[in-house]
């Protein structure tokens, strides 16, 4: 044969020719070229004329458009034979959809609401050199209260600190008076730099003057449309008044209004001369009445200042004991509030921890349903998988066909949880008690696609494989079986299906009991019936006159009032001495000043002495200690002993019994009370049961008449005191509905393997009734395959839950016990479940016609 060929038009062909068609169109063209040869014809040359001639659309190979045809084509069969097996297996379809729908819908909210709480105060410009000034108080509680004047002594002394920002002790409700008109609002005083170290953006006012004016007030957007109904009021005046500190203020800025995934939340910023000017002795004794931002050089670290701080106290202070400050990240104490020896040991991270985990648990439970259903039906689909390999179909090709089923489930699911989720989000919200602003951002539109995804590829995986692997040959010759190491996997899913729905119901029952033991325990007082609010506007005088005055109202026990509050922490203080107190002794007590009755109106149990009177002269001398205190302080009788507060003496006049101000989470303090000048922060008054409806109407009448323009804003004692719990009721409503889900998805998948077996087993159990068998065997040998499963995930249940359960009761001082009757309701209300799960399907196998089984196909 003439080689010629080869090297010129052939080559050619080959270059463009599609490979389908290449050898067939090749041996033509030879074959023609050898005829032309024997003919004397200009054989190279007609060669050349012919492949030209194939240069034609139908012939010439793609480069890419027939790759992704074909790819475009498989994904388009794999859909609608995914179809007609979503119609053919309608049962399972259903238990997967249901389960996924169930478990995406959990996902899917509590990603919300974790990215929600991982963003709060985040948003803040170099968010990761800003911190904040703490101490602790010898215990895991974190004191934010700082001294101002120290503060400007680590400025001064550190060069790590770029500059501080003091602010006042928290946000204050206080009032802000336009024309005579009153409106409650809540603010923060600060020093010049607030807006530099915080990204509150300024919408109206210079950021260099703003602070310039003695009394400078800068508004949020929100509030200064409320005042003036505009924004554009730079240079507007009105009266800022707090309690009985009242002051006139100019508007010199406006900032957008704070976004809610800021953990300070206020209306307005006042300069904090006016904070000075009014607590000028406090600041100049160093006293903590103020919070410090800081930021940090570009490189400092937090450790370095830290040490820093340790050696000014030390230098400066050398009478002080123990190392209470130190510096924290600004935007980390929101989920770590609690700190041990400057390291963080808890706070909202461990709610968020815990979501996260039942979310991913709920999650698998309902993937599990979907590989067992897959599994279990994997003899329906043999006879397919047979054929299909046999006319060449390699095995990524049946793996990719089976994730496609399982993605398509999950991406039907997902846009039906997406929908649920949006109908139920305001119910969740209310539900948890915190507002979530859903973001729908290009990050927030990936992860809810990425969780989709991932939740289809995770639940076909193992379908996918297993299926995918069956041997042509063996599963075309006859009946398929399943290996005991499959039958063991799928049994050992239910295990873990059933024994994290078993922990999930311990759960919500040790929770229920702890919830209903902190509100049934006694708290040495009586919060019931006891309607607190803000003083506001009153001078100590008024104050005064409204307690005379309400306690003539019908309906009023007790009136008094506390410069706190009358739950949670109170003031803390160490600087504390008694006659005998080891000098290196350093206890930090909780403490309040008190008015005339307040520990009678709390029904205090007294053991010792008397409680403040005016019967008895000038009592603002004398101090009421608890039995804790007297523990401490170790003398059979107190009574008339020094107790020193500072650079201030008094005398122990009485003695309570310990009783919790605080939560169940913390062990009873030593807690001493002093008796105030006549002004109070909150006045308290105790309402006879009965006579609620009618005296709340008198006390807001008396309160209008004292407090003009100040709205009567009360609360109920118990209520504020359950508000100590929010975290632990986030979790009983979180376990609540996570044990129910992931019941429901268990037995979802139960149900639809015992429909899956009884239908498998159909002839088996036909013949059985025919040679004799009894209902009983033959429920027993239906049931045999799901009670050992269900029997080995209560054990291991019972044993994970009692751990889990444990470390979660000891994070309170008073908890309840764990009891053996918690368990026992569990499984037993577990077990009752899953036997109405079953019980239809096997009585309908058990009262059929075993003829009917029987019938050839």
């Amino acid at each position: 044969m003439n080689k010629i060929p080869l090297k010129g038009p052939l080559k050619l062909l080959r270059l463009f020719c599609n490979q389908d068609y290449l050898e067939e169109i090749e041996g033509d063209l030879l074959e023609r070229f050898e005829k032309r040869i024997t003919q004397n014809k200009p054989a190279k040359w007609l060669l050349w004329l012919d492949v030209l001639k194939l240069l034609r659309p139908k012939i010439i190979k793609p480069v890419f458009g027939r790759r992704k045809l074909k790819q475009n084509n498989m994904l388009t069969h794999n859909i609608v034979v995914s179809f007609r097996s979503f119609k053919r297996h309608k049962i399972s379809f259903f238990i997967n959809y249901l389960g996924l729908v169930g478990g995406l819908v959990t996902v899917l909210f509590i990603y919300l609401w974790v990215n929600h709480e991982l963003s709060v105060d985040r948003f803040h410009n170099d968010s990761e050199r800003i911190y904040r000034l703490v101490s602790d108080n010898g215990g895991s509680a974190t004191l934010l209260n700082t001294s101002p004047r120290f503060a400007r002594e680590l400025e001064s002394s550190i060069p790590e600190i770029e500059f501080i920002v003091n602010s006042s002790w928290g946000t204050l409700e206080s009032s802000l008076i336009v024309e005579e008109e009153v409106y409650s609002t809540e603010g923060e005083f600060a020093t010049e730099s607030f807006f530099e170290l915080f990204t509150y953006p300024l919408t109206h006012g210079n950021p260099a003057t703003i602070f310039n004016e003695p009394n400078a007030i800068i508004l949020s957007e929100k509030t200064a449309l409320r005042l003036f109904n505009s924004t554009d009021v730079v240079g507007k005046t009105l009266e800022w008044q707090w309690y009985s500190l009242e002051e006139s203020a100019v508007v010199t800025g406006v900032y957008k209004d704070v976004p809610n995934n800021s953990s300070a939340q206020f209306d307005y910023v006042l300069s904090f001369n006016v904070f000075e000017r009014r607590f000028r002795d406090r600041i100049a004794r160093g006293n903590r009445v103020s919070r410090t931002f800081m930021k940090l050089t570009d490189g400092a670290s937090a450790e370095t200042v830290n040490q820093k701080i340790h050696q000014h106290t030390r230098a400066n202070y050398p009478d002080f004991h123990g190392d209470p400050y130190f510096v924290i990240e600004y935007a980390d104490y929101y989920l770590n509030s609690e700190y041990e020896n400057g390291k963080p040991i808890g706070g909202r991270i461990e709610l968020i921890r815990l979501f996260i985990v039942i979310a991913i648990l709920i999650l698998i439970i309902a993937c599990i349903n979907f590989m067992n259903l897959s599994t279990a039906r994997a003899a329906l689909r043999t006879k397919e998988i047979g054929v299909r390999k046999t006319m060449g179909a390699l095995r990524k090709s049946l793996i990719f066909q089976y994730l496609t089923e399982s993605c398509m489930i999950s991406s039907i699911a997902g846009l039906t949880a997406l929908g649920i989720l949006f109908l139920v989000f305001p119910l969740i919200e209310r539900l948890l008690g915190q507002a979530i602003q859903p973001s729908l951002d290009h990050k927030s539109i990936l992860a809810f696609l990425s969780i989709i995804f991932i939740t289809g590829l995770l639940s076909g995986s193992y379908p996918a494989l297993y299926l995918s692997r069956f041997n042509p040959i063996q599963v075309l010759k006859g009946p398929f079986f399943a290996s005991s190491g499959d039958q063991w996997l799928r049994k050992g899913l239910v295990v873990f299906q059933f024994g994290t729905s078993l922990i999930l119901i311990v759960a919500v029952l040790v929770i229920y009991q702890q919830m209903q033991f902190i509100q049934t325990k006694d708290l040495g007082y009586k919060n019931e019936f006891i309607v607190n609010f803000e003083t506001k506007g009153m001078s100590g005088d008024k104050q005064q006159a409204f307690l005379s005055e309400a306690r003539r109202i019908p309906g009023v026990v007790k009136a008094s009032g506390i410069s706190h509050a009358l739950f949670g922490a109170q003031k803390s203080g160490a600087n504390i001495t008694w006659e005998g107190k080891d000098p290196e002794q350093e206890v930090w007590f909780e403490w309040g000043n008190i008015g005339y009755d307040m520990l009678e109106l709390l029904d205090i149990e007294l053991l010792e002495g008397r409680f403040f009177s005016k019967e008895f002269g000038n009592e603002t001398t004398k101090v009421v200690i608890n039995k804790a205190t007297k523990n401490l302080i170790g003398i059979e009788s107190p009574l008339g002993r020094k107790f020193s507060v500072g650079e201030n003496d008094y005398e122990i006049i009485g003695v309570t019994d310990d009783f919790h101000f605080q939560s169940l989470h913390e062990q009873i303090k030593p807690t001493f009370f002093l008796l105030n000048n006549g002004w109070s922060m909150k006045l308290a008054l105790r309402i006879q049961p009965k006579r609620i409806n009618e005296t709340l109407p008198k006390i807001q009448n008396l309160y209008s008449k004292f407090n003009p323009g100040f709205p009567f804003e009360y609360t109920f004692h118990d209520d504020d005191q359950s508000e100590l719990y929010t975290t632990e009721k986030k979790t009983t409503v979180l376990t609540k509905y996570a044990a129910g889900l992931a019941i429901f998805i268990s037995c979802l998948g139960l149900f639809g393997l015992v429909s899956f077996v009884t239908e498998r087993k159909s002839k088996e159990m036909g013949i059985r009734k025919i040679l004799g068998a009894s209902g009983g065997s033959i429920v027993r040998a239906i049931s045999k395959d799901f009670v050992v499963p269900i029997s080995v995930a209560t054990v291991l249940g019972v044993g994970a839950s009692a751990l889990l359960i444990n470390r979660w009761l000891n994070q309170f001082a008073y908890r309840v016990d764990l009891k053996w009757w918690f368990f026992a309701s569990a499984i037993l209300l577990m077990f009752s479940i899953t036997a109405i799960t079953t019980v239809s399907k096997i009585i309908k196998v058990v009262i059929a016609n075993p003829i009917n089984s029987l019938r050839d196909e």
